[in-house]
């Protein structure tokens, strides 16, 4: 599909402020041309049209830039996780999008040598994606773009950052509460929600397999009052906890309106019992040792 971009204009009112192409004024750090273009990308246009008449010339530089330090984005997803991978400084000759076997391809890319160069080359259509590498060069059959899942398209309404730290003290704290039972799909992952503890805002952790409950609460990022419950899966959790397992960085966290799971977990945790001790970790820890060896013991004579 194409699309017909107007990037001519004189921008005459803008002349106050700046002499700027008036369709690469810069908004948010970027020209206003390249938001443009992104989101028809995003829609599925496969190509557009400039129709620039003055200074042209400034708007084809603007544009020869961004096509060289827009560098390499890939995107891969099961339908439960998308991943997107973003390598920069990658010389782009002729923009485009198109699809790969991702298993294939990694394989072929990490056999080659150590610091080889490589060059992938699709024509757009049907056609095949090259790969070549110094005097390798193969094949590879490709799907329709349209046809591949988008998960990761717009703006999510909800964004807060938090330490890798405590996202991984949250994890690690409650994921072993994780149900297994595929049936009771809302409890086969970590129930992160906004709380309050005494009327202080809290980021709150919840897991439960029906037997057993871990709840654990931090306080709450700026950003996220107002977020929605979600329940964050099994498998993502998973491939968090691998990510940032020895990560110091903020992590930056997406939320949309959508509410998922959130009546389910919610009757989990509805009331509040009347019990409640405080004991020693260690002194515990070995009572608990203590009456498992001895549980232990007695399943494998009854065995």
């Amino acid at each position: 599909m194409r699309a017909y971009v107007l990037c001519g204009g004189f921008g005459t009112r803008l002349r106050s402020v700046t002499d700027t192409q008036k369709a690469l004024v810069p908004v948010h750090g970027e020209p206003f041309l390249a938001r443009v273009l992104r989101q028809l990308a995003r829609a599925g246009i496969s190509e557009a049209v400039l129709c620039a008449h003055y200074r042209a010339e400034q708007v084809a530089e603007q544009l020869a830039a961004l096509a060289h330090d827009a560098g390499l984005r890939l995107t891969a997803t099961d339908m439960e996780i998308a991943v997107v991978e973003e390598i920069p400084g990658v010389t782009v000759a002729r923009p485009g999008r198109t699809t790969a076997p991702a298993a294939t391809l990694y394989e072929m890319v990490r056999n080659l040598p150590e610091g080889a160069k490589i060059e992938l080359d699709h024509p757009g259509g049907d056609a095949p994606l090259a790969l070549r590498a110094g005097r390798f060069a193969t094949s590879l059959m490709v799907l329709p773009v349209e046809d591949f899942p988008s998960m990761t398209d717009g703006k999510l309404p909800h964004r807060f950052t938090l330490p890798a730290g405590v996202l991984r003290d949250l994890i690690d704290r409650t994921r072993f509460a994780i149900s297994t039972e595929e049936t009771r799909y809302y409890l086969n992952g970590i129930y992160l929600h906004a709380g309050e503890v005494d009327g202080a805002p809290v980021l709150r952790a919840v897991a439960t397999d029906g037997h057993r409950l871990a709840r654990v609460e931090e306080p709450l990022p700026e950003g996220a009052k107002g977020m929605p419950g979600v329940i964050v899966p099994r498998k993502t959790v998973g491939e968090l906890q691998r990510l940032i397992e020895t990560s110091d960085a903020e992590i930056g966290v997406d939320g949309t309106d959508l509410s998922i799971g959130q009546p389910e977990a919610d009757r989990l945790l509805a009331g509040s019992s009347q019990l409640r001790a405080s004991v020693r970790r260690d002194e515990t820890g070995t009572v608990l040792r203590s009456l498992d060896l001895t549980a232990d013991g007695l399943r494998r004579a009854a065995e």
